[in-house]
């Protein structure tokens, strides 16, 4: 694979100095440059690239918070285990009558928590205790109200 930097000119190393800093070998360039070869820092590029760390893959933020539901007579309890890099300031709750949804995850995303019953959203109080966030709500009463159906003709 031919060189982006054997064809033409080289570069103003001069220019390259201030912009690469102390760390780049200033030396070899200026041995390379009176030779007229610039494979040199193709060959240092990549080989900079090659033994570059690779980014980390992200471990367990990718996953789904653990989440458990309890319902009770009139109230029904949320409990959602936090992992350990999410910290309580980033992470925001919102409440409808039949799901929490829970944002401020890593990445960007959002879960929702599904309620096997109906509650009254405003009535919900989240607390922290040992690693867990924990959103009481309370239920709300069943409608039993009745009402009459037309069949249009």
């Amino acid at each position: 694979m031919p060189s982006f930097f054997n064809n033409g000119s080289l570069p103003d190393f001069k220019e390259l100095k201030n912009w690469f800093g102390p760390d780049f070998p200033w030396k070899l360039a200026e041995q390379m440059t009176k030779q007229r070869d610039g494979s040199w820092l193709n060959q240092f590029i990549r080989t900079m690239f090659d033994n570059s760390d690779q980014p980390a893959k992200p471990s367990g933020r990718g996953k789904r918070l653990q989440t458990s539901t309890a319902k009770g007579g009139s109230h029904l309890t949320v409990t959602i285990v936090l992992p350990p890099h999410v910290t309580q300031r980033d992470l925001r709750l919102f409440a409808a009558a039949d799901r929490l949804t829970i944002s401020g995850l890593s990445l960007e995303r959002k879960q929702f928590v599904s309620f096997p019953c109906l509650v009254v959203p405003e009535s919900g109080r989240a607390y922290r205790r040992e690693g867990r966030i924990i959103v009481r709500f309370r239920r709300r009463k069943a409608n039993r109200r009745e009402v009459e159906l037309f069949i249009p003709t």
